[in-house]
Order: C-alpha cells, then sequence, then structure tokens
C-alpha cells in the first residue's frame, strides 16, 4: 500500500518557478517531513469492502491499530476489530506479541540494534527513491488554486513522460499512473492527490496485478505546526492475486489521536504506550 502510494505522488508547488525545480524541491520537503513524522503515534483504522461483478458490496473488514515506535522501529498494534474493541483474549494475545517483541529487543546488543534498524531505514529510503524520481517521470500542468481546510493550494495535473528512463522496476511503476494533486504554496507539501492506474500493474512475476482503472485517494493534514501527517487515504481497486483471485473493491483508512513522542517509549500490559 505505501508503495502504491508513493508510486500514484506527484507534488509540486509554485506558480514563479520551473515545474521541475519545483518538483524537486516539493520532494526534498517531503523527505524532510518524513523524517519528522517518525515521532509521532496516531491511531490508524481501516475499512475495506470486497465487491462481486455487479458491484454489490459481499464483504466488510475493519480493524484499528495504534501505531508507535517500539525500540526505534514502528510497531501496529491491533486494537478493535469490526469497530469493537477487542475480547479479553484477543487483547492478552496482542499483548504477548508486544511483550515478546519488546523482550526480545531489549536484549540486543548495541550492534544487534543498529543493524536491524539499519535495515528497516534501508526499506524505508528504496520508497523515498522512487519519490526522488518523479521530477523526471511526469509532465505537469498547473490548472489553477484552490483553498483547502484554510490553505492555498496549486492545483496541478501530471501525465507519465514518453521518455522516462526508470532506474529500476519500482521506478518502472510510475510510468502506469497519472495524477491530480493540490500543494500547500506555503510549504510544498502535499494536501491531496487523485491518482489512477493508466494500465495494468504488475507485483513480482506473479504475485498480484492492479488492473486499469484502479483509483487512489490520498489527503494529509498539518499537526502541531511543524509536521504534515496523513489524514485520509481511499483505494478502489480491479485486482488479481496469484493470477487466480480475483479482487474487486476498495479500502478507506483514515489516521487520526497524533502524538509526539518525548521519550523512548515504552510497552505495558495495563497502559499501551507511556
Amino acid at each position: 500500500m505505501r508503495t502504491l502510494l508513493l508510486l500514484a505522488l506527484a507534488p509540486l508547488t509554485g506558480l514563479a518557478l520551473d515545474p521541475v525545480e519545483i518538483v524537486r524541491r516539493s520532494v526534498s520537503h517531503d523527505q524532510r517531513n518524513w523524517e519528522q513524522t517518525k515521532d509521532y503515534t496516531y491511531l490508524s483504522r481501516s475499512v475495506s469492502n470486497e465487491r462481486d461483478s455487479a458491484g454489490k458490496t459481499t464483504k466488510t473488514e475493519q480493524e484499528t491499530r495504534e501505531v508507535f515506535l517500539l525500540y526505534g522501529e514502528p510497531y501496529r498494534r491491533l486494537i478493535e476489530k469490526d469497530g469493537k474493541p477487542l475480547s479479553p483474549a484477543e487483547a492478552l494475545k496482542e499483548q504477548r506479541k508486544i511483550d515478546d517483541l519488546a523482550e526480545r529487543r531489549a536484549r540486543e546488543t548495541p550492534a544487534e540494534r543498529e543493524k536491524r534498524l539499519a535495515n528497516w531505514r534501508k526499506s524505508a529510503h528504496r520508497d523515498r527513491e522512487v519519490a526522488a524520481e518523479i521530477p523526471d517521470a511526469f509532465d505537469f500542468k498547473l490548472l489553477g488554486e484552490e483553498v483547502i481546510a484554510g490553505r492555498k493550494t496549486w492545483v496541478l495535473d501530471a501525465t507519465p513522460r514518453a521518455a522516462y528512463q526508470p532506474r529500476n522496476w519500482k521506478a518502472g511503476m510510475l510510468k502506469k499512473f497519472k495524477g491530480r494533486m493540490w500543494i500547500d504554496q506555503t510549504e510544498y507539501q502535499w494536501t491531496r492527490l487523485e491518482g489512477e492506474v493508466i494500465d495494468t500493474v504488475s507485483f513480482g512475476l506473479v504475485l498480484a496485478r492492479l488492473a486499469k482503472g484502479s483509483k487512489i485517494f490520498f489527503e494529509q493534514t498539518r499537526v502541531n505546526d511543524e509536521v504534515w501527517m496523513p489524514a485520509r487515504i481511499r483505494f478502489d481497486f480491479d485486482a488479481r492475486v496469484a493470477l487466480f483471485k480475483h479482487l474487486l473493491g476498495d479500502q478507506t483508512i483514515t489516521f487520526s489521536n497524533f502524538r509526539k513522542f518525548q521519550v523512548e517509549s515504552r510497552v505495558t500490559s495495563t497502559t499501551g504506550v507511556e
């Protein structure tokens, strides 16, 4: 999901600047913002619907997770299912998962911890490398201005650039998307984005395919006058998994209760994160 989001994003800002330079500046601002988001904990609520070929909903799943740092690495703790708190047995199971992981990480040597965190940072930076190619991957057109949540934004269209040569297979997926974005005029941040798949996107050899016409919607919000955090993500998808199972539906993820870590987090069995 994170990869799909990054592939769809093509942020740009500014009226007086050269469009390519505008995009490069926006990508740079996004990178600095991402470094700050790691200092925050929040709630993530997901609602997923599966539909049949006639568009009728056949299955709905809901879950809420608390996202926080556990010894320097994000952890997603399940706290609700289908709109209800976990049963005592389910809550105990989740707590034991955290306790076991926290115990293992507490026993790490400094070298082991640095190696684990380096691997996590490497994985995260691979996605950022895809974002860095966005200025070269798209042609941009300024459509006008719009005020969102009291802030002025520029509205822009992005279409794949025919001559673009991706540096790796993930970046190559950028050629399969087009989008429209609303970019904050003051802070060069993505306020809103609408993206659409314009050609089949394949993940791995036979793992999954995302069909033409699948869509993504993304919104961010400013928190504590210092950082931009995701507010809502929605996917409308037509996909095949392992080329056999056909999935048609949508998923909406909303984010709330943003809190900043002041010190290293400690997970307890009675109060969650302290």
